[in-house]
């Protein structure tokens, strides 16, 4: 049976709703060895509760689910993501996954990709949604190829998703490369940030190859009026079915030097964009597509 795999169980994929595709509630973007050993400095209480209040207003405003996009060792806390979960109403997706090549832990570099896939799917049975990748603008370095391959060999077993930060095209197709060569399907990787890449026919180049194309830092940047016409140039070619949209909001994220930020701008995409895209000649249809059907589509898998 398809399913959607949320920290609070197992959904069908039309009970998903009103999804933020790419977001984070806590984060921690250091490199792990500027990390303190046993998590976060602050208790989870001090963490969460400033965005409470901000989370339950989009609830309230219809957003239903918000993905976060944390991989498993980047600051990835689900006691804090469950908590936000109880508190505000919305639903939680998760990841397993890996980050981009100077966060990689050793074990990570010497695994065999047996042995890294084994490892994904055992954090998909333990609960994450999809898998997370990272790899670097002039990457896959080797250990990131591995990682790719192993999430195909993964994603092919389970059918589960795949999103890798990257960014631009170039390195997105080579990454894409590995992953194919381990077995994955394009239409179950996503390429995240691609508002990152200037050509825009390389945004249609990946959709006909069969890849999800990701834009996830609308209302930071750039300009609303700049997705609109990503956007509507991936319609025009009968492609918003393989696009997804989000804001990459941190709730809370630590960055280099222990300094913390909190992003509380998770209502921009519904407050904001879609009344902007209403006005550029989108359809409330196409919205629906963007944020509740694509989502569902995209995030739906027959676990093992």
């Amino acid at each position: 049976m398809t399913i959607i795999r949320t920290l609070q169980g197992d959904v069908p994929p039309e009970d998903l709703g009103l999804t933020l595709m790419h977001e984070h509630l806590v984060v921690d973007v250091r490199l792990p060895q500027q990390r303190p050993s046993d998590g976060y400095e602050e208790d989870l209480e001090s963490i969460i509760a400033p965005m409470l209040g901000h989370l339950r207003r989009v609830r309230e405003a219809g957003v239903r689910t918000i993905v976060d996009c944390t991989p498993t060792n980047v600051g990835q806390y689900r006691e804090a993501y469950l908590a936000v979960a109880e508190r505000t109403g919305l639903t939680v997706v998760s990841a397993v996954g890996t980050y981009r090549d100077a966060w990689l832990p050793e074990w990570v570099r010497s695994a065999s990709p047996e042995e890294l896939a084994d490892w994904f799917e055992r954090g998909l049975a333990e609960g994450a949604g999809f898998i997370k990748l990272g790899c670097d603008p002039d990457g896959p370095s080797e250990a990131e190829a591995l990682c790719a391959r192993s999430a195909g060999a993964a994603s092919r077993r389970t059918g589960c998703l795949v999103a890798c930060h990257v960014g631009t095209a170039a390195p997105a197709n080579r990454v894409l490369d590995a992953f194919e060569r381990g077995g994955g399907n394009p239409a179950r990787f996503v390429v995240v940030h691609l508002q990152n890449e200037p050509d825009a026919e390389a945004h249609l180049a990946l959709a006909r190859r069969g890849a999800w194309v990701e834009y996830d830092a609308i209302g930071a940047y750039p300009a609303d009026e700049e997705y609109i016409h990503w956007l509507r140039a991936l319609a025009d070619a009968g492609l918003l079915d393989r696009t997804l949209v989000s804001q990459d909001a941190c709730a809370y994220i630590v960055l280099d030097g222990g300094v913390v930020e909190r992003q509380h701008r998770f209502d921009y995409l519904l407050a904001a964009f879609v009344p902007a895209m209403l006005e550029a000649g989108f359809t409330q249809q196409n919205v629906q597509q963007l944020l509740v059907a694509n989502p569902a589509r995209a995030l739906a898998f027959e676990p093992s």
